[in-house]
C-alpha cells in the first residue's frame, strides 16, 4: 500500500518555509515603512514620499502573497493527509 509520505513531507516543509518568510518579512517591515527624509525641496519631498508609498504598498502585497501561499500549501498538506487516511481506512475495510 503506497502512501503520500513524501508529498506530505514536502508540503509541510513548503508551508513552514512560507510561514517563516512571512514572519521575517513582517519583522523587517519597519525598515520599509520609515519616515520620508526632508530633501529641502517640496517637489522632491513629494516625489520621495510617493515613491516610498509605492514601495510600502508593494512590500505589504509581498507579505500578503507569501502568507496566502503558505495557507494554500497548508491546505494542500491537510487535504493529502485526509485523503491518505481515507485511503488507508478503505484499504483496511476491504482487507477485512
Amino acid at each position: 500500500m503506497s502512501e503520500y509520505h513524501v508529498v506530505l513531507e514536502d508540503l509541510e516543509q513548503a508551508y513552514l518555509a512560507f510561514f517563516r518568510e512571512e514572519r521575517t518579512l513582517g519583522e523587517q517591515k519597519h525598515k520599509v515603512h520609515c519616515p520620508v527624509p526632508d530633501c529641502g525641496d517640496s517637489d522632491t519631498n513629494k516625489a520621495c514620499r510617493d515613491a516610498l508609498d509605492v514601495v510600502k504598498t508593494l512590500y505589504d502585497l509581498l507579505i500578503e502573497t507569501v502568507k496566502d501561499h503558505g495557507e494554500k500549501m497548508k491546505k494542500a498538506h491537510d487535504g493529502y493527509t485526509r485523503d491518505n487516511q481515507d485511503v488507508m481506512n478503505l484499504f483496511n475495510t476491504l482487507e477485512g
